[in-house]
């Protein structure tokens, strides 16, 4: 397995009502996902520390491999205890992308990939 870089960051998460609405290592990576509440005076921001993990992806479209998908999906394993994780790919998706993480060794992925992979991938499932 990759050596893994796990660090003590902040990540900010945007409430509103008790419920929380995005999260984002930048304000823009807040309202980038609901724009409207930028001027809302009842949101709040809170910044918390957690451990974010760095990690190599891969996206995958799982109809040429015997499942189905509507969306590419990006996939990659935690380095430390090799459990796979994955997450919808769209275009609008940040390389690298920060997403939520149920493993134990790290709170938040930040996963980086090849856009040259990608584009294999979108053309190999026309053939």
């Amino acid at each position: 397995m990759q050596e893994s870089v796990i660090q003590s960051r902040e990540v900010l998460q945007l409430w509103r009502h008790g419920h929380l609405i995005a999260y984002g290592l930048k304000e823009d990576d807040l309202y980038a996902v609901a724009p409207s509440l930028r001027d809302d005076l009842e949101k709040s921001v809170v910044a918390v520390v957690d451990r974010v993990g760095t990690a190599s992806g891969t996206v995958l479209d799982w109809s040429k491999r015997g499942g189905y998908s509507r969306t590419l999906k990006l996939h990659w394993n935690c380095p430390k205890c090799g459990q796979q994780w994955w997450e919808d790919y769209t275009e609008e998706s940040k390389n690298p992308h920060f997403g939520s993480s149920g493993c134990d060794c790290a709170d938040w992925w930040l996963v980086e990939w090849s856009s040259s992979q990608v584009s294999d991938e979108r053309t190999n499932a026309c053939s």
